[in-house]
């Protein structure tokens, strides 16, 4: 007989039968009749291949072959024999690998379990099954007078024991330190280390004496012994467990686990082969314990744990500064930036994000080019949150170049050579928004002179004056006083839900320091920011400067209302006060103008209005005295010619 690895059945052969029971009910599962009615060999010792899916069953009858069995069915699958060998009275496998070793006249045949084909022979004879070592290295095996060790790798007759034991069995203890061999009158025990033989008699019975035919090695299996390293945990919806607890042991190894009741909170799950619950729960749930088992063939072992899972706190939204446009991307601030909790950042179109500590660096963007980053914020036992923020690379840098020609008459760059003079004739073109230009150089040849002009007028809208720092909103015709704050060198104008923010940005890509007053000042070549909220959403919003009416850009905003643009202005920019204007419609659907007063001039040049008089008051006073003093020297004169 053979009994399967799981100790679930138990398989039979007898005669021209041949069986399956379960154990557990000592049904039979299948109950067959040999093929053509041939006998199994009278050992009846039979393999299983490693897996159990398959018994190799010795056939001495005119057929000399092996049988192969599906288990599953009782069916044959197929039968191996080889002229090398004949009269196969016994199989036995190897504890480890595919090999199945066959006791024939000729010596033990080896069958591969995986292909089911006769590999070799070692011409050692055996009259018992044969006992295997535990690494499948070498055989025990019995011809009646003595037992042999052979290696199977080459067949060598390591070690002979002068122990007769015929057709009884011979079978190693678990450890491989001791040979027990079935003898006529009882159990000889061979001590492996030195050959050391001891003896065991059969008791005499009347009116026959004790015979031994088969042994069988048994070990008890210890049943396992589980403590939980803790009784009980909390566990937070959206957050991934680990480590609820771990399971000690100080029985026999378990085969299994199991948890009553047998329904986690959603999304949890239970494993059966570490006995541990994982997964990232999505509903809450009061506390339930739990009775966790471990089981092997010796018996179980249980212990409890209660678990609750609770709705977590989201972690703080996280909010932004404005953004500061660079050269390859841009910055901002994580302006509630904690320590206690962790961020990840990720960008759209290309750009990589980076963070450290608090402020957030976007790279890889092209001039002018856009991204969206988002921010999340996480903390064990808290949900993430997440915002994002919009910003732009600074524009490309434009630069004019007016060569005058030589004596040849070529001018190369941006103006046409007079044939005449010799001279240049320069061109000068207004492109507002949305128009896309290109420069090339190109070679003009002598007295050949082209100029192309071209002139688009975009209608100005009727801007409101106003002071240096000083914000203005116009709503729907209507003049409000805008709320003006100042924080980290930027001003922001704002009134009715809709809010504006300028900042300048100078060539390095620096923000621009507010100067002494407070006031946004600017000089020829720097760029302005402007990063607007409360706009109609995906409607055009167009950036003025004033006084002299200039378009500085068209914006679309963003279907949040969000308008961001970065603006290269003038390297031209004439001294003095002037006001940005922002024109748009409102997300209320109003006409609505921002306006932000500004100084162009380094601060020592560029003077506020109160700035303005004060200067200008003693010069006026050095004139009228200039021209008092002059009159009053004639007259006296003409008097005392008199």
């Amino acid at each position: 007989m053979k009994v399967s690895k799981d100790d679930q059945f138990m398989y039979v052969v007898r005669g021209y039968e041949r069986f399956k029971f379960k154990l557990s009910d000592n049904s039979i599962v299948w109950q067959v009749l040999s093929p053509g009615y041939r006998p199994w060999a009278t050992q009846y010792a039979f393999a299983a291949s490693q897996d159990d899916s398959k018994i190799y069953v010795p056939m001495q009858d005119r057929f000399q072959n092996v049988g192969v069995l599906d288990t599953a069915t009782g069916s044959t699958i197929t039968e191996i024999s080889n002229a090398a060998w004949s009269s196969p009275s016994w199989t036995v496998a190897s504890p480890v690998g595919n090999n199945i070793f066959v006791g024939t006249n000729n010596g033990i045949a080896i069958i591969d379990s995986s292909t089911d084909t006769y590999t070799r022979l070692i011409p050692v004879g055996a009259a018992a099954p044969a006992a295997v070592s535990a690494d499948g290295n070498f055989l025990y095996l019995s011809n009646g007078s003595n037992i042999k060790k052979v290696r199977v790798s080459d067949g060598t007759v390591l070690d002979t024991y002068a122990v007769g034991c015929g057709e009884g069995g011979i079978a190693l203890t678990p450890d491989g330190d001791y040979l027990y061999a079935v003898t006529g009158s009882g159990v000889s025990i061979i001590r492996l280390s030195d050959g050391n033989i001891s003896s065991l008699t059969y008791p005499s019975t009347t009116p026959n004496t004790s015979v031994g035919r088969t042994i069988v090695m048994a070990t008890r299996v210890e049943a396992p012994s589980i403590s939980l390293s803790r009784s009980s945990a909390t566990a937070n919806v959206d957050n991934a467990v680990s480590g609820l607890y771990s399971i000690s042991n100080t029985g026999g190894t378990p085969t299994s686990y199991s948890i009553s009741p047998s329904t986690l909170a959603a999304g949890l799950s239970f494993s059966t082969s570490t006995g541990l619950i994982t997964g990232t729960p999505t509903a809450t749930r009061a506390a339930t314990t739990y009775t966790i088992t471990a089981t092997n063939v010796g018996g179980s072992s249980s212990d409890t744990f209660s678990l609750t899972v609770t709705d977590p706190p989201d972690a703080p939204t996280p909010t932004f500064s404005s953004t500061t446009s660079t050269v390859v991307g841009f910055t901002f601030s994580i302006t509630n930036f904690s320590n206690s909790y962790t961020y990840s950042v990720s960008a759209t179109n290309g750009a990589i994000a980076t963070h450290s500590g608090g402020e957030v660096t976007v790279t890889g963007l092209s001039a002018s080019g856009t991204s969206t980053v988002t921010v999340t914020s996480a903390r064990s036992g808290f949900r993430a949150s997440s915002a994002t923020a919009s910003g732009r690379a600074q524009d490309a840098t434009t630069t004019t170049t007016t060569i005058s020609a030589g004596s040849n008459g070529l001018v190369s760059g941006g103006g046409t050579a007079d044939a005449s003079s010799g001279g240049t004739t320069g061109s000068t073109t207004t492109v507002p928004s949305k128009v896309s230009t290109t420069a090339t150089a190109t070679t003009v040849p002598s007295r050949v002179s082209t100029t192309t002009t071209t002139t688009t007028t975009v209608p100005a809208p009727d801007a409101p004056t106003t002071d240096p720092g000083a914000g203005v909103l116009v709503i729907d015709g209507r003049e409000t006083t805008a709320s003006v704050t100042r924080t980290n060198n930027r001003v922001t104008v704002g009134a009715a839900g809709v809010s504006v923010t300028f900042n300048g940005i100078a060539q390095d890509g620096t923000i621009v320091p507010l100067d002494s007053e407070g006031n946004l000042r600017l000089t020829g070549g720097n760029s302005v920011s402007i990063e607007g909220t409360g706009f109609a959403a995906n409607q055009d919003v167009e950036v003025w400067m004033f006084s002299t009416p200039q378009l500085l850009a068209t914006v679309k905003a963003d279907s949040n209302g969000k308008v961001v643009e970065n603006i290269k202005l003038s390297t031209m920019l004439e001294e003095g006060n002037h006001r940005f204007v922002v024109d748009g419609t409102s997300a209320a659907g109003a006409e609505t103008l921002v306006a932000l007063g500004v100084i162009v001039g380094y601060e020592s040049s560029g003077l506020s209005t109160t700035g303005k008089l004060l200067i200008a008051l003693p010069i006026t006073l050095a004139i009228i005295i200039g021209l008092v003093i002059p009159t009053t020297l004639r007259r006296r004169k003409k008097t005392a010619h008199g």
